[in-house]
């Protein structure tokens, strides 16, 4: 494996292991005590529909995105990996902040753990 594929694979495996943090992070979170009152349960789940329906299109619309920094770069390289690992690990972090929102883990498993499948199988390291 040459310096620079081993450098790319260093990238990718650091964007599969983001999602693992912040369900950690959120599960050390949903331990503490909530002080004040809890937020608008309606307002939760207008903002995670809102967030489900945008990391869908999300995940939709990669290959489009990737495609046009693709034709522009004219190779598969280390731009066009990081643009597709950016758009996956976008769902972890929405999973992260409706975690830290309502104190359920739940949301930070769901969102990172479909994070990183997309990320270890859709996103292959290029050579360059």
């Amino acid at each position: 494996m040459s310096s620079l594929r081993q450098q790319n694979a260093i990238v990718k495996f650091s964007f599969v292991v983001a999602p693992i943090i912040y369900i950690v992070m959120a599960g050390l979170v949903s331990q503490q005590a909530v002080e004040g009152s809890a937020p608008d349960p309606q307002m939760v789940a207008n903002l995670s529909t809102v967030l489900c329906i945008v990391y869908a299109v999300t995940v939709l619309l990669t290959p489009v995105i990737a495609g046009q920094v693709l034709r522009q770069q004219g190779v598969y390289n280390k731009s066009v990996m990081i643009v597709k690992l950016a758009l996956f690990e976008s769902g972890a972090i929405y999973g992260l902040m409706l975690s830290l929102l309502t104190h359920d883990i739940q949301w930070a498993g769901g969102f990172g753990m479909v994070a990183a499948l997309l990320i270890l199988f859709q996103v292959k390291v290029p050579d360059q």
